[in-house]
Order: C-alpha cells, then structure tokens, then sequence
C-alpha cells in the first residue's frame, strides 16, 4: 500500500500521549538528526531482544537439563520414602554458576512442592573454609529448623552447593557432612546422611580414591547424566539462532566467536549469553535501521512512517539492494523509481520484510530434514551436529549447494528403495507441524504427501497378486517375477523422484542468507574485533602501550619524559639494549633522565634513585619484560621485542 492511504495511521500516533521525559540511552544516530520517537524505539527493540534472549537461555536450560532434573526429583523423593528418618541430601554441583542456578532453581521449585523440603545454596565465596562452610550448613539448616519444629518435626533439608568445583576443601565437606548425624543429635533432631549427588565426574572420584567404605556405605553415591556437550550446543543454537525467526541474526565471523565462547572457553555459557547480549547492544546502539529488525512483518507500516530521508539513503546504500536495483535495468522505469522515489522503496519494504522472514522459517525446515536424512542414513560417528551444519550455512554459497548435501543425497539414491516412505512419513509429519505457521509450505507438504500417495499404492501392489496369477497357476512364477520387477522398477522411480525433488528443496531453502535483499538489516556482520576487544582482552599489549607510548595514552603533549612514570622510563631505556641488559649502565641511564628536570629543585639522594629504579625494575620483571639470566649475575634479559 502506498504510503499516502497510511495517513490516519501517522496522525492516530502523533496524537497518542507524550513519550517519558526521561532520557534514553541511546544517543540520536544520522549526525544528530534521528527523531526522539525513532531513538526511543532503537532502545525498546534492544530491551525486547534482550529479554527474548534470556527467555530463550532460560528454555533451553530447561529443556536440556528436563529428563535430569524429573530423575533427580523421583530419586529424592524415593530416598525420603525408605525409611523412619528425615534425610540430611547432599547436591554438589560443577564450575558453571550461571548454568548450576538456573538448575538448582528447577530442582528446588520441585523438590518444594510438598513444602516439606527447604533448600540450602552454598557458594564458595562464602565458604572460604571448612569452618565456614559448617557455620553455614548449621546456621540455614538448624537455625531455621529449631524456630519451624514447632509446627513440623518431619521437615527434609538438602544442602546444595553450587560451585563445587572451586572449592578446595570439598574433599573435606562430604566426610563433615556424614558427621552431620552427631551434629542433629545435638538438636534433638533424627537427621540420617542416606545420600550424595553431583553432577561432575570429579565429584565421584574422591568417593573412591579417599574415602574409606563406612564413608562411602553412608553417601551412596549415584551418578546422573547431562546431556552431551554437543546436543547441549545444538539445543542453544536453535533456540537463539534458528528456531527464533524474529531474533537478530549473526554472519559467518560473529557466529565463529560465539562458537568459540562456548565451545572454545570449556562450554561456558556465561560467556555464550554475554556475548551475544554484547553484539545486539552494539547493532542496536550503532544502526538507525535496526528499527526494521525485529518487528513482525505485518507492523511494519508504523515503522516505516517514522523513516526519514537519510534511513531511505542508507537504504540504498546496502549492497544487496544495490544488487536489487541491477536486476532491474531491464525495466529502466522502475530503476529509476528504486532510485530516486523514496515512497517506492518504502512500499517495498514489507514485502522485503516478509521475504526474508519466510526464509528464515523455510531454513529452519529444510534443516531439520538434514538432520533426520542424516541420522537416517548414517552412524554417529558420520554426524555432523546442527551447529556444524548451520556453520556451513553462513558461508558462501550456503548449505544448500555444499558438497555435504551433495553426498547425502547420492547415498539417499543407495538405500532399500522400501525405506523410502518412511522418510516420506517423517517429512509429512514435520510438514504439518507447521502448515499453521508458514503458509509458503503448503506446496511443499502437497507434493510430499503424494509422493507418500505413491508410496503406499506400490507397496499395495505388492502384496495384492494379480488375477491372472491365481488363474493361471503353471505361469505363477514368471507373471510373479514381472510383477516384483516392475514394483521395484516404480520403488526406484519413485527414489529418484524424491532425490530430485529434495535437490531442488534444499538449494532454494538452504541458499546463503546473503541472497535476500536487505539481509544487512537483519544480520549482526560487523568486525568481530569490537567483541574480541570486549571478551578476550591482551592485557600484555595494552601494557607496551602504556609503559610505551604513555604521551600518546594519557593524551597529554606537554609531557616529557622525565616526568614519566618511572617504570615507563625503564621500559624506553631497556628497548636500546640488545639481548643482555647491564643492571649498571640502566642505573645510571635511568638516574641520568631523572634529573634532567627536577621539578622540585632539590638534589636527588641516591638512595631514592636506587629505590626508585628497584620499584620500576620488579614492576617490568613481574610483568614479564625481562627475565633473569645464569650468564652473568650482573645482567638481565630481555624477554619483548620489537617497538610499538
């Protein structure tokens, strides 16, 4: 529609109540000449994103840890039922904080239920020994318990400490902890150690190794089984990446270092979360078109009001839409629009918009079907994981056209032709999962279910013999011969149909997301060395660039160096040395700079000059500048190179 007959629209939301006085925090983009309402609305879709995010952290943390959790809970709650005694239950936890909360948050909220249980979280911080760690336990368990018994003698602790791993003493906390029974007794309490947990490896070992069998006849252990590092990265990026088609997408590089965050730094999903969180606040904070991104395709109208003349420029400016605007010299009309009628770019924006989501959905789709071909044809050790798989996708030409997809579809060709409609069924049932939702796939489910059609009247025809056949019963073993033959003849077909099919299906749904017109607006693809300088800091080079340039760092032009610090004034005199450096001469080089300007017109004592050089020669050897040396007792190495 064109943006003329939107015009109550604009005039019902000029009229609508003032925004908040308060300031925003983003600053107006376009050299100052953003409107307030636009920066308002950058910020609001940053909050949203944000919030979607950790909705979907919090999703996958659930889904992930679910089957864990509801065992943990039944193996709880079984252990309570066994016995007379209220049961003292140990939960001791891996190094990953954020993850451990949100998994003790679940274990808690059910274990609670019954409101006959009280939770108890230790945090290393906390417990910096053994001695605080009883106070601890002692203070929210008993403590809390003496003021309750009055109205419930049965209640059930479980002490849970969250990062286990940090700690050093917890070798030391489980043999305390089974002494707990002579500590209850204390409190007139029947409190009896019946079990352990923990949720790393580490944990079970020292059960073996040093404790002694009455110990380890009280904990009985059991062991309990995340999920795999790599399902774990496949449910993240779905949820965060995939599966969310209204999410700020990331390119190839971005995608790497969030990868890297999470695989790369020991699966830490801290890292993963800020990571990302970091990248959409820079989109967001940088991009005046960011206020396209991530508001559904039928909204956009009042969106596109608010666009002024130079959102429509940068909009020109993309190289996907400069690309749009040569596939239309053939109708030099229409160019010229694309051009130079801002209203015409705006009328085609929903329709950009809603391409693109369509994509995203398809995408989703078609990798799903990976994913079941995969595990359909091949053994774990072949599987690529969807993290692996949308890793291809990002980079040119797309997953759609890898030799991967290639292979797959050649080994499809090889299988028991009879098989085929059991992928045909699966591809079906995904298919109507989401007819609701994306209504560009109703062909597709079509033209699958009569494929599946097809199927099954072959399969018919197989077992229902022909009347000739029971006719004719000298001539049963030919006519039966042909009619097998010409079954696997349409088996086959019917194949070589679907692997035609599936080509054409994957290279239109897999292709690179770089073919869609204004995917800059959808995709975070900026230099990854901003996140690199906010996540994997070079302190080392940092400090070169301090003790080296220290004019240039402090932005001050009226120092000299004398009046540098002294460990900066080391550090300029050790880079005129070679390899050894003579503790002598750099004395007296350093004591020779010093006085060149005595702000405070007094004699410098030597023992100060001495004191001073000593300060700044261990502050360069604690930073690893230089080093000692078994040559010469009066000599140092060098252990940096080169100038900045």
């Amino acid at each position: 529609p064109a943006p003329a007959k939107r015009t109550g629209r604009k005039k019902a939301r000029l009229s609508s109540p003032e925004p908040s006085s308060e300031r925003v925090p983003f600053e107006p983009l376009l050299k100052g000449q953003e409107s307030p309402e636009t920066t308002q609305d950058r910020y609001d879709d940053y909050i949203k994103a944000i919030q979607c995010l950790e909705k979907k952290i919090e999703n996958f943390l659930l889904s992930v840890n679910e089957s864990t959790i509801s065992d943990l809970c039944d193996f709880v709650k079984n252990a309570y039922s066994k016995g007379e005694y209220s049961k003292l239950f140990a939960i001791i936890t891996g190094i990953d904080k954020e993850e451990n909360t949100m998994f003790f948050k679940s274990v808690s909220q059910e274990l609670q239920q019954n409101n006959q249980n009280h939770i108890v979280f230790l945090n290393s911080i906390d417990c910096t020994n053994l001695k605080r760690t009883e106070k601890q336990v002692v203070r929210q368990f008993f403590g809390r318990e003496i003021i309750e018994e009055e109205n419930d003698n049965d209640d059930r602790q479980e002490d849970s400490q969250e990062d286990y791993e940090a700690s050093d003493y917890s070798i030391d906390l489980i043999e305390n902890i089974v002494d707990m029974n002579t500590l209850a007794q204390w409190y007139e309490y029947n409190y009896q150690v019946e079990d352990g947990i923990t949720t790393c490896i580490r944990g079970i070992d020292p059960l073996h190794e040093n404790y002694s069998y009455s110990v380890v006849r009280l904990l009985k252990p059991k062991a309990f089984y995340l999920q795999t590092q790599k399902v774990r990265c496949d449910y993240l990026v779905s949820q965060c990446l995939i599966e969310n088609t209204q999410c700020i997408k990331v390119g190839e590089k971005a995608y790497e270092f969030l990868l890297d965050m999470f695989i790369g730094r020991k699966f830490s999903l801290s890292l993963f979360v800020s990571s990302f969180k970091y990248a959409l606040m820079h989109y967001f904070y940088t991009n005046p078109l960011s206020i396209l991104a991530t508001i559904e395709p039928g909204a956009i109208y009042s969106r596109i009001d608010l666009l002024s003349e130079s959102h429509i420029e940068m909009i020109r400016m993309q190289i996907s839409f400069r690309e749009y605007v040569e596939s239309k010299l053939h109708k030099p009309a229409e160019a010229r629009q694309l051009l130079c009628d801002d209203y015409y770019v705006k009328s085609l924006l929903p329709t950009f918009s809603q391409n693109i989501a369509t994509y995203h959905r398809r995408f989703a789709i078609a990798l799903e079907f990976i994913i079941f071909l995969q595990n359909f044809l091949y053994d774990v050790k072949k599987l690529k994981s969807k993290y692996e798989l949308y890793s291809i996708a990002l980079k040119k030409p797309g997953l759609g056209e890898d030799e991967y997809i290639q292979i797959l579809l050649e080994d499809l060709l090889k299988i028991n032709p009879k098989k085929i409609e059991e992928i045909l069924q699966n591809f079906v049932s995904l298919l109507e999962t989401v007819l609701d939702h994306v209504e560009t796939i109703k062909q597709d489910y079509e033209d699958f279910y009569e494929f599946l059609a097809r199927s099954k009247e072959i399969e018919t025809n197989l077992t229902r013999p022909s009347a000739s056949t029971r006719s004719a019963a000298t001539k049963m073993k030919n006519k039966e011969s042909i009619i097998l033959q010409k079954i696997d003849d349409d088996y086959k077909q019917l194949v070589m149909d679907v692997v035609n099919y599936l080509a054409i299906f994957f290279e239109e749904n897999l292709r690179h997301y770089s073919t869609n017109t204004l995917f800059e607006i959808f995709y975070y693809q900026e230099d990854i060395s901003i996140l690199k300088c906010a996540f994997i800091p070079k302190p080392r080079s940092a400090i070169h660039a301090a003790l080296g340039l220290s004019t240039e760092y402090i932005n001050c032009n009226c120092c000299i160096l004398s009046t540098h610090n002294d460990t900066s004034i080391l550090y300029k005199l050790h880079l005129q040395c070679g390899k050894l450096i003579n503790v002598r001469d750099w004395l007296d080089s350093f004591e020779s700079v010093i006085s060149k300007e005595n702000l405070e017109n007094r004699k410098l004592n030597e023992k100060e000059v001495v004191a001073r050089f000593i300060k700044g020669f261990e502050e360069l050897k604690l930073i690893g500048i230089i080093g000692s040396t078994n040559r010469k007792i009066d000599h140092f190495k060098r252990l940096s190179w080169g100038r900045l």
